[in-house]
């Protein structure tokens, strides 16, 4: 096994390649994002999964942190104590453990806060892909920000969601006549709620007991650590056949290694257990719950049954029709509520608006901010393209790390590849690191470019040929 070691400044790093392409620029800025623990794609022909990452960290209060991530865990160590976590399931926890950042919508909009992908980075404005399947949006943004638990309205959402899109087909569909039909007693199809509880029951046991061996195979991992540093810090040594010394190491210690490794395939494959059943726990909570604490009481078809039925059922299209319009009109209430802290005048909104402003006022553009009225919630994205569009995204992008520094007191890396995009002029692209230098000068900043020419960074890594390039044998790894 080979080691290839990197380091980063702590203001400004560029990633060059002399002008030359496919070298690993963007391998090397995506190895940091999946290192943080994100599901990242990488560029074709390189697999992750293939490697053991370590990525140290020194917070904002000037803690270290070790995350090492292999191709199932990923082990935070600080203070000398370790932490398991299984990639994606536990992300928003990896999160929590990095940045002290708790709120789940936030959590799961960071990504987009500090890194700029050169695929789909630099036409993401405020609602979109940031990489891959981890997606953005600003409303989600501005909710986290507010600290504020929408978990029961999300789940109310898509609850909703998935009756509109039923209902939807229902009123759609060729075959349904303005007429009323017998319709089954609701007793005979209405669901056995009683059972549904029983299930309900089964399932909550379930899922503790797995919780509890997933807590005993992490201790039973932490102690195995804590015991073989121990036996390491005596500095025991075995007498050889041949009369030679051998100190005894993680590296010789007989099955370590394997039991190491069965027991992270262990505690994988019992996450991805409880993350299903979590799914059927629910299911049959909303379940239960229907016709209970809504906003609107309606009178409402069993769609379950209408989907096992579908071939012979007739339904009354005005009262469809009715239903329809009641659960929209719920899920426009709820999104009301919600985005309460989208709306101008709002303090957290005006604020980042105005950093926009700002940003674009600095990259000669703020007319073609100031003229879309939506502002920061734009959603004519069709009419805006250019280099005017590639500043304005890079403008967005920087306000949204400025406003998690104003609201959580966290300086997020900004890390931002491929800077000098093909419709990005010479002029344009030194007003956008300069906006960088002026406005993030106490940031950490990872920038990736073909060329360095005019990028005033603190540290070079310039790439030639590979990321793993003059990669040393790692003599620390058994073979």
């Amino acid at each position: 096994m080979y080691r290839k070691s990197y380091s980063f400044a702590k203001g400004f790093t560029l990633i060059s390649s002399n002008g030359r392409n496919s070298v690993g620029k963007t391998t090397l800025v995506r190895l940091i994002i999946y290192a943080l623990g994100e599901e990242v794609s990488m560029t074709q022909g390189f697999d992750p999964k293939n490697l053991v990452t370590e990525l140290v960290l020194i917070t904002d209060d000037g803690k270290h942190l070790e995350l090492v991530r292999d191709a199932t865990t990923l082990t935070i160590v600080a203070d000398g104590e370790s932490e398991r976590f299984n990639p994606p399931h536990d992300l928003r926890e990896i999160k929590k453990r990095i940045y002290g950042i708790d709120n789940s919508e936030l959590a799961d909009n960071l990504l987009g806060a500090h890194y700029i992908d050169q695929d789909k980075g630099w036409t993401l404005l405020n609602r979109g892909k940031v990489i891959g399947g981890i997606q953005f949006s600003i409303e989600a943004f501005l909710r986290g920000l507010t600290n504020r638990n929408y978990d029961k309205q999300l789940k109310r959402i898509r609850e909703l969601d998935a009756e509109i899109e039923k209902y939807t087909f229902i009123v759609e569909a060729a075959g349904y006549q303005n007429t009323m039909v017998d319709i089954p007693d609701v007793a005979e199809i209405s669901p056995d709620k009683s059972r549904d509880r029983e299930r309900l029951s089964q399932l909550r046991i379930q899922a503790a007991s797995l919780k509890k061996r997933i807590a005993t195979i992490r201790k039973a991992q932490n102690g195995n650590e804590r015991f073989v540093s121990y036996i390491v810090d005596m500095g025991l040594r075995v007498k050889m056949n041949d009369g030679s010394e051998l100190a005894i190491t993680p590296d010789n210690l007989l099955y370590y290694s394997d039991t190491e490794r069965y027991l992270n395939g262990e505690a994988l494959a019992l996450r991805t257990e409880l993350a299903e059943i979590g799914k059927h726990i629910e299911e049959l909570e909303a379940r239960l719950d229907e016709g209970e604490d809504k906003l609107f009481s309606v009178e409402r078809v069993d769609t379950r049954e209408f989907d096992r039925q579908i071939a012979g059922m007739k339904l009354d299209l005005p009262m469809c029709q009715d239903i329809l319009d009641s659960l929209k009109k719920e899920r426009t209430s709820i999104r009301q509520e919600m985005g309460s802290g989208c709306v101008q005048g709002n303090p957290l909104f005006d604020s980042i608006t105005e950093r926009v402003d700002e940003y674009c006022a600095y990259l000669g553009i703020e007319e073609y901010f100031r003229n879309d009225s939506r502002g920061i919630l734009t959603n004519t994205l069709k009419r805006k393209s250019g280099t005017n569009y590639h500043q304005l995204v890079f403008a967005f992008r920087l306000a949204y790390a400025d406003a998690v520094n104003r609201v959580c007191g966290v300086k997020l890396p900004l890390i931002i590849d491929s800077i000098r995009g093909r419709e990005m002029s010479h002029e344009n692209f030194e007003k956008c690191i300069g906006l960088l230098i002026k406005k993030f000068s106490d940031y950490q900043i990872i920038v990736a470019s073909i060329s360095g020419e005019g990028i005033p960074a603190d540290s070079l890594i310039k790439l030639e040929r590979r990321v793993m390039e003059n990669a040393e044998i790692n003599t620390n790894v058994p073979a």
